[in-house]
């Protein structure tokens, strides 16, 4: 909902290739807080967590919710990490009317 008191609110859910949600997550998140959790977490223990994973989507209506996601895979050469960052949405135009003549 739109109340901005008390925790937020979120959906986290886990994609796979063809679109399917492979794993669901309810969270309530306490203001001024940090939450980190893993593949294995979101799919409910799975042993292999990454097997067709695509991604990951943050569901929520909570306008106070800022998020990030950091990705990190273990090789035997090195771990690769990945940080991303959403990119706020465009401020929307206003409509004109255009007439043709």
């Amino acid at each position: 909902g739109s109340d901005t008191s008390g925790p937020a609110e979120v959906t986290l859910e886990v994609l796979g290739r063809e679109g399917a949600v492979l794993g669901e997550h309810d969270l309530d998140l306490d203001p001024g807080t940090t939450t980190a959790l893993s593949l294995t977490d979101l799919l409910g223990g799975d042993s292999e967590p990454t097997t067709g994973v695509a991604g990951v989507v943050l569901r929520t209506m909570d306008p106070r919710v800022a998020w990030g996601v950091v990705l990190l895979e273990t090789r035997p050469g090195g771990d690769l990490i990945s940080v991303l960052a959403p990119v706020p949405p465009p401020t929307p135009q206003p409509t004109l009317g255009v007439r043709v003549r």
